[in-house]
């Protein structure tokens, strides 16, 4: 904003120039004292030195939401910047409308930025890729780069055959003086994040620094996406013909113009106005914050189960020509890297003596430390209990007539309840498909009695190495559950989110009484797409 006026100045706008900026400039105030009106607490103590610059940058109207934040009411009538006679009723209501203006929807709930560690999200592909960054501009340049280069790299990829298979992924960016040349990354597969640490030298000139650039972008690339079909032909159109290595070198490097522009003590955080012209100090005189109690404290998310449409998709689905990256988003509690080091191999069921205790199932892993820490992150994400019912345990039965016992358990995650849904046009969601080959029957049916009894079950691991050996429970490591979907397999119809359960060379039993099986439509699906690859 200081430099948009010096432009302005220098350019001598006039008449109806002079008038657009001057409404550009004054929303722009406005808004950015709603922002003041949304610090928290412990913001405060870094936006008391601001009140003074703001008003030497003709910033008047985020002064008085500053003022106001602070606790200077009293200043704000002295100085007749709020009307004579209004009650601080009055005066809150005024501020609480403020507060609640319709640029608040494009605004995040609070406050952030103010000093100390930042946090970069964006979209890529529907996976909320986060960069924390530690209190410097060199981690803040860097992580700008690097997330600018993956933005610009993927932006031409939603409609192609690459797909996210993360929800989120997390990477920390640090300054070590361990670190001699350029920086390291350090991917923690198990646990899905990376950590980027850094010497403070982040322009090191040269063929090392773009090889570095390229093999680090390819590196957090990997942890997000991936691509089932061809993957060097996808990489040909990305890198060649789409000019993704150019936008992501050529576009992404800010640290040099923000220099070039606003000189080598570039100011990217609010506390460093701290220190412009000596600015006076006013302490926060508010205990708690005045808008207490506006902000709404965000309701837990909700999953569940959904009709399905019947019939093909709509074509317009299919265009993604408009389609954002914020449009689409990944529902998934499945970290791909620690299942496929597990290695699933069954599922077992497990019941007491006492009728009336809930049963259990273990799902068995060949690796059992590697299925333990899948429960872990599990109850990370869901708690002990999955109220929410974001898990989604599924069991189809029934699927090919020639073994009549055989099985499949789906494990994915419930879509997003109709809150959540409204954020994207496309779910991705994973799901992990286990065959359960020979098996006795009456286990599954004394679960369903036991699970029908006591409304609940608790899933647990276990280490199986072996479908002969004796396996290894864990059960101080589980989740509750109060749902489990158990359906015969030629109910599963081509749009159902456990038909990947359904292989094309299956032959589903289907009851002499049923002339129009929801599976038959699947499998036509399914060879179809078989005939056309």
């Amino acid at each position: 904003m200081e430099l948009a006026d010096l432009l302005a100045g220098g350019a001598k706008l006039a008449d109806k120039a002079l008038k657009t900026f001057t409404e550009v400039r004054w929303n722009q105030d406005g808004v950015l004292g709603m922002l003041f009106l949304r610090a928290r607490q412990e913001d405060l103590r870094y936006l008391q030195y601001l009140p003074d610059v703001l008003e030497r940058l003709d910033l008047e109207i985020s002064r008085i939401a500053l003022l106001y934040a602070l606790g200077y009411e009293d200043q704000l009538r002295s100085e007749g910047l709020m009307p004579e006679g209004e009650t601080s009723g009055q005066a809150r209501e005024f501020f609480i409308k403020w507060f609640n203006q319709p640029a608040a929807a494009d605004l995040p709930e609070r406050l952030v930025g103010t000093a100390g560690k930042m946090t970069f999200i964006s979209s890529v592909l529907g996976c909320r890729l986060k960069f924390v960054v530690e209190d410097d501009n060199e981690s803040i340049f860097l992580s700008e780069r690097l997330l600018g280069a993956i933005e610009a790299l993927l932006s031409t990829s939603l409609g192609e055959a690459v797909f996210p298979y993360r929800e989120e992924y997390v990477v920390r960016v640090e300054r070590s003086n361990r670190v001699k040349g350029t920086p390291e990354l350090e991917i923690d597969h198990e646990r899905g994040f990376s950590i980027l640490r850094h010497n403070g030298n982040i322009l090191t000139p040269g063929d090392t620094e773009e090889n570095w650039l390229l093999e680090t972008i390819a590196y957090l690339i990997s942890q997000i996406v991936t691509t089932p079909g061809d993957p060097e032909r996808y990489l040909h159109r990305i890198f060649g013909e789409q000019l993704g290595l150019s936008r992501a070198f050529n576009f992404t490097e800010t640290s040099v113009p923000v220099s070039n522009i606003f000189g080598a003590s570039s100011k990217l955080r609010l506390v460093d106005w701290n220190t412009e012209e000596n600015p006076a100090a006013y302490i926060s005189k508010r205990v708690v914050p005045w808008h207490d109690g506006l902000i709404p404290e965000k309701a837990p998310e909700t999953y569940d189960t959904r009709d399905m449409g019947s019939g093909a998709p709509p074509k317009e689905l299919y265009d993604r020509s408009s389609l954002k990256h914020s449009a689409r988003q990944v529902s998934s509690v499945i970290n791909q890297a620690l299942w496929d080091k597990a290695k699933w191999k069954g599922v077992l069921y497990i019941w007491s003596s006492d009728p009336n205790e809930p049963p259990y199932i273990a799902l068995g892993f060949q690796n059992g430390d590697a299925g333990k820490a899948i429960f872990r992150e599990l109850i990370e994400k869901l708690g002990s209990d999955d109220k929410q019912n974001r898990l989604r345990i599924s069991i189809i039965q029934g699927v090919n007539k020639a073994f009549p016992k055989k099985y499949a358990v789906v494990i994915g995650s419930n879509l997003p309840g109709d809150g959540e849904f409204g954020r994207g046009r496309e779910i991705v969601s994973i799901s992990r498909i286990h065959h359960m080959d020979n098996t006795n029957p009456m286990n599954l049916k004394m679960f369903q009695e036991r699970f029908a009894r006591t409304g609940k079950f608790l899933l647990m691991p276990a280490q199986w190495p072996k479908e002969q050996a004796q396996p290894t429970l864990y059960n101080t490591t589980t989740v509750t559950k109060s749902s489990i979907r158990i359906v015969p397999a030629w109910q599963i119809g081509e749009n159902d989110l456990d038909s990947e359960a359904i292989e094309a060379e299956d032959d589903p039993i289907i009851p002499p009484t049923v002339s129009d099986a929801p599976v038959l439509r699947l499998l036509e699906r399914r060879k179809l797409g078989f005939k056309k690859r």
